[in-house]
């Protein structure tokens, strides 16, 4: 497992919190009985038309977001997964679990620092969840997306609605999601530095508006400033903000599915040599 996503589980702690209803009973990540782990499952579920791979606890979820497996095959074959998709492994009730030492050490010196609001002291960006909803709640931009020292090179990290707009592409002016993910990226770091009492300007969103090419994104953002009589606008429990972000993240899905294959063909690359 190159890259994880610490999933909170409950509602008042994560607002992406792993639902209990009916029709997620068997696929909870929740330790359904004590393991050679004490209370701590792996679990591979059928989510949102994609293969999942959990590690659960009593308090928390741990979902996989990047993974590989390092055998001769595999690396050939480029099994490298990036996103939420891990179809190339399969938990088992008896799933072995390897900790890498040097992380095991910082993650118990994490825990005993009461100060700490980030997993690492690089770059907030790479922390951030990767999620396209829910940008209303504070403990959304919480800084808890880990990497594994295999995918710590910036040249083999996860791209997200955060960090899209560092892509490098042949393209001399910014594409229209790396646009967007300026934006993000803005509300993100206002929101790390101010908390809840966080605003964003709305020149900012004009301006955003100002750089983009006629069509469907730009007309929403031109509908949501016509209804705004503030010059700021605040981001935590902002539903119709959080609608217009749900919008633009969505858009974005497609360029960053293309930039995360050349970072899969990196790594790939890199790994076989």
């Amino acid at each position: 497992m190159e890259k994880i996503n610490s999933l909170g589980r409950s509602k008042g702690v994560d607002p992406h919190f792993e639902q209990r209803v009916a029709t997620t009973l068997h696929n909870s990540s929740f330790p359904k009985k004590a393991t050679n782990y004490r209370w701590i499952t792996t679990i591979t579920i059928n989510e949102d038309n994609i293969t999942k791979l959990k590690i659960g606890t009593t308090v928390s979820n741990l979902l996989v977001t990047s993974s590989i497996h390092v055998d001769k095959y595999s690396i050939a074959k480029n099994v490298v997964e990036i996103g939420l998709n891990t179809s190339n492994f399969i938990a088992m009730h008896d799933t072995k679990i390897y900790l890498n030492m040097e992380s095991l050490r910082l993650g118990k010196a994490l825990a005993e620092d009461e100060a700490a609001f980030s997993i690492d002291m690089g770059n907030y960006f790479y922390q951030l969840t990767q999620l396209r909803s829910k940008f209303h709640c504070l403990s959304t931009y919480t800084l808890c997306h880990s990497s594994s020292t295999f995918v710590y090179d910036i040249f083999f990290r996860l791209y997200m609605i955060w960090m899209l707009c560092n892509y490098d592409s042949a393209q001399q002016l910014d594409s229209q999601s790396q646009l967007l993910s300026q934006f993000f990226q803005l509300i993100a770091i206002s929101v790390i530095k101010n908390g809840e009492v966080v605003q964003v300007k709305v020149k900012n969103l004009n301006d955003l508006h100002d750089k983009l090419k006629d069509g469907a994104i730009k007309f929403v953002i031109r509908e949501f400033l016509n209804q705004q009589e503030d010059e700021s606008l605040p981001v935590i429990n902002n539903m119709k903000l959080n609608q217009l972000l749900t919008i633009l993240a969505d858009s974005m899905t497609t360029s960053i599915k293309n930039a995360n294959a050349v970072v899969i063909k990196n790594f790939a690359d890199h790994l076989s040599k």
